[in-house]
């Protein structure tokens, strides 16, 4: 998709340096990419504690058809 935007020049050139992008696009593509990675990561971590695991899992798996067995 084709997005136009404005972005400050100094954040721009400061992430082409850290990047060692070779273009404003891909650089730009990268942080998306990043930023879309760690709020997904983030969801992930909240999550810790909150899911919770039924008793006797292997006793339902040994008789999974899918995994082939039985």
């Amino acid at each position: 998709m084709r997005t136009t935007i404005t972005l400050p020049s100094e954040l721009v050139n400061e992430l082409l340096d850290l990047t060692g992008a070779k273009n404003k696009t891909k650089a730009v593509l990268g942080a998306v990419e990043d930023e879309i990675m760690r709020k997904k990561r983030e969801k992930v971590i909240d999550m810790a504690g909150k899911i919770r695991f039924m008793n006797g899992i292997e006793k339902n798996r040994a008789n999974d058809r899918r995994l082939g067995r039985k």
